[in-house]
């Protein structure tokens, strides 16, 4: 990747991170085209990667620039953001890629009972109950959430 690529994608993620939409649409509008095709020239990986990044630094603060950001990615990308926000337990913007069409809440409960974050289980259980509760059962046993574990035991009838 070139140097002026990179510097492209880094000041993205910065407009992403200080929730400064014009610039990014101006980044976004000016990305450096390329003749290679590939997951790091694209400015489809630099919108994956801007998402990401608004999420982990801003979350709910964030809102204007992650509904525009999760407008323009990919369905992979909006998966991947959906479980990021799961580990932040940003409850409003887990809404939010749910409503653009994330629907992976099994892999988002995952990383949500890796961190121990039962308000993040609640709202995909509220949103769409993961397909396997064994399986967060088993995460969080593991990584010492027994809240996780009473509450899916509890609240879902699993054993």
């Amino acid at each position: 990747m070139s140097d002026a690529k990179r510097n492209h994608i880094n000041a993205m993620k910065q407009a992403a991170d200080e929730n400064n939409i014009d610039e990014l649409k101006s980044l976004i509008s000016t990305y450096p085209q390329s003749k290679r095709k590939g997951r790091w020239m694209s400015v489809e990986h630099a919108i994956g990667f801007s998402l990401k990044s608004a999420i982990e630094c801003n979350g709910a603060d964030d809102a204007d620039t992650i509904k525009y950001l999760a407008d323009l990615a990919t369905p992979s990308q909006l998966e991947e953001a959906f479980c990021v926000t799961a580990t932040y337990e940003n409850l409003d913007i887990m809404q939010l890629l749910f409503d653009k069409g994330a629907r992976d809440t099994n892999k988002a409960a995952h990383a949500a009972a890796e961190e121990g974050h039962l308000s993040s289980i609640q709202k995909l259980y509220e949103l769409k109950p993961p397909i396997n509760p064994n399986e967060i059962i088993t995460i969080a046993d593991l990584k010492g959430f027994t809240d996780i574990v009473e509450w899916i035991k509890k609240e879902h009838q699993v054993k």
